[in-house]
């Protein structure tokens, strides 16, 4: 997703949230330590959208749950987007980026609030910051 770092969604809501959103980035901040995360395989959302899925660990759940229910209509599955596209791009990335995908991890260290379309940045925190 252009102009946005690599990022596990978690969670879609109104504008009207944000406060309610920041209150609970700053506990969940202060309630958990920075973790690992194991990236499993590819996925997709429909023909559309290509991502990376990561294993749901303890560390993830906890910390999704320390946020309310979003208000889009999906049910909550951990993503890293790589690729927003028509159908017939998104199947011709596969093969790419099948033949290059290898066992990948990372490091959840910060949460981040943005505001979308146009993308703005609106607030981070770090994990572990108590």
């Amino acid at each position: 997703t252009k102009n946005l770092p690599y990022h596990i969604s978690l969670g879609t809501y109104a504008l009207s949230r944000r406060q309610q959103l920041i209150d609970c980035m700053q506990r969940a901040c202060a309630g958990h330590d920075a973790f690992g995360l194991h990236f499993s395989g590819l996925g997709l959302f429909g023909l559309d959208v290509l991502f990376f899925a990561p294993v749901a660990n303890e560390q993830l759940l906890a910390l999704h749950r320390q946020f309310p229910a979003g208000d889009d209509a999906f049910v909550w599955t951990p993503h890293a987007t790589l690729l927003i596209d028509e159908p017939d791009v998104i199947q011709r990335a596969l093969p790419l980026v099948t033949g290059l995908y290898t066992n990948l991890t990372g490091c959840v260290d910060s949460l981040s609030l943005y505001e979308f379309w146009p993308l703005h940045h609106l607030v981070t925190c770090r994990l572990g910051a108590r």
